[in-house]
């Protein structure tokens, strides 16, 4: 399916998760890239510094696979490849002019504008959407914890399990197995 839904409690390894799904398919997937490009799987945080961590499990994953790459602020760039990850926080502008072949919107149920407080999720995820124009199988990844029930991340989920994408819920104690429901609890 193209879109992963997930709502997970804090705790849940959402993020690493999404972490080995965009390895998967920056490494493994059928992308195009014209000459002279490089592409990225994306991850969208509340803010760059919360998207950073992903970069450093990143590192840790491909260093694991003996596979060779050049970090350079926000990005990864495998090397020989036109292949990357890159990460954005959650505005419209920072996810605009780049390409990308998937992405994953991480904790977008408390996403924030700056300016007003309201979640910019729907704006940001036309504007990543537009990113992956020239990749029609992009995968989209919306991994969050729940927070309310006027989100975008909840309408998501609430849509239930089309065609189009696949809804995974599960309290953090089932979706990490580390965790007991006591220690979520406390």
């Amino acid at each position: 399916k193209k879109r992963l839904a997930v709502r997970a409690g804090r705790g849940a390894i959402k993020s690493t998760t999404g972490v080995d799904l965009a390895l998967n398919e920056t490494l493994n997937g059928s992308w195009t890239v014209p000459q002279g490009e490089v592409h990225f799987f994306a991850f969208i945080s509340q803010n760059k510094s919360e998207a950073q961590q992903r970069l450093v499990q990143l590192e840790a994953r491909l260093a694991g696979l003996g596979l060779a790459y050049e970090r350079s602020g926000d990005q990864i760039v495998l090397t020989g490849t036109q292949r990357g990850f890159r990460v954005f926080a959650c505005t419209v502008g920072a996810v605009s002019g780049f390409r990308c072949f998937g992405f994953v919107a991480d904790e977008l149920a408390k996403w924030r504008s700056a300016d007003s407080s309201a979640n910019p999720a729907a704006e940001v995820i036309a504007s990543v959407r537009a990113m992956t124009v020239t990749h029609p199988a992009a995968r989209e990844f919306f991994v969050s914890s729940p927070w309310g029930q006027e989100d975008y991340h909840y309408r998501l989920v609430e849509r239930g399990t089309t065609d189009e994408q696949h809804v995974a819920i599960a309290p953090t104690w089932v979706a990490n197995p580390g965790l007991t429901e006591e220690q979520t609890r406390t």
